[in-house]
């Protein structure tokens, strides 16, 4: 597996890859501004968003929020730019294009 670029992931693991891809980078955004989730849920709220920080926290979490919801995220957070391949100078595998799948993503296996 290469160690940068896209992973090639199994078409039904796809959904899956990419929902924790875009938790990803909404977190490391997040940190970036130095953002808690009660900042984003304030900030949310003040848009008229009817969640609360737990609520907020979960969606994340799970990595299966909407695309409106990721949007209005970042745009509450003051994220206008949105860098795709992020990578963290010290842990390069971790975030955005060099966000590797296990290896359960690749075999499609659960861990036993």
């Amino acid at each position: 597996m290469k160690k940068h670029g896209m992973a090639q992931v199994p078409p039904e693991k796809h959904d899956e890859f990419m929902g924790r891809y875009a938790r990803t980078l909404l977190q490391v955004e997040m940190r970036k501004r130095q953002m808690t989730y009660r900042d984003l849920t304030e900030r949310l709220t003040k848009k008229g968003a009817q969640d609360n920080e737990r609520n907020v926290r979960n969606k994340v979490a799970r990595g299966t929020f909407s695309a409106a919801f990721f949007l209005d995220c970042l745009l509450a957070i003051g994220c206008r730019v949105l860098e795709l391949g992020y990578s963290h100078p010290n842990h390069p595998e971790m975030f955005g294009l060099y966000f590797e799948p296990s290896e359960d993503d690749v075999t499609g296996d659960e861990a036993k």
